[in-house]
């Protein structure tokens, strides 16, 4: 399927609507059928599904800050009524800052498992 999240993972497309909420779907479900065991390997099955993989998403800055320990550049992004808390870890604070609140971007970065208020996370980000 040419709109399915491996597709456009593997060519480095912008993950089509339905295929970035497939990834957020998968990334954050939890299993809760009653039998633990059984539960934690339905959601590590899911989210080995994309583990250690670069997507490339479109969206509205929300919000742009400071990671805490580290000063990197982190933005809140919406995409596809999802937000994302995406880290530039090679960006500098002078580039952050010329990002404008409501604009919308193109970045590519690799899914992380951090803790986030966020639905998901991405680290190592790039604007494309």
């Amino acid at each position: 399927r040419m709109e399915s999240p491996e597709y456009c993972i593997e060519r480095g497309l912008v993950l089509p609507p339905a295929a970035f909420i497939e990834v957020v779907r998968d990334v954050t479900f939890q299993s809760d059928s009653g039998n633990d065991i059984a539960d934690r390997e339905e959601n590590r099955r899911r989210w080995n599904r994309f583990r250690g993989k670069k997507i490339v998403v479109e969206g509205q800055i929300r919000k742009v800050e400071e990671t805490f320990f580290t000063d990197k550049v982190k933005c809140i992004i919406n995409a596809h009524g999802k937000t994302i808390s995406a880290r530039f870890d090679s960006m500098s604070k002078r580039e952050g800052a010329s990002l404008a609140v409501g604009e919308t971007i193109t970045i590519e970065g690799d899914l992380s498992e951090r803790p986030v208020l966020s639905d998901i996370a991405m680290d190592h980000c790039v604007i494309k």
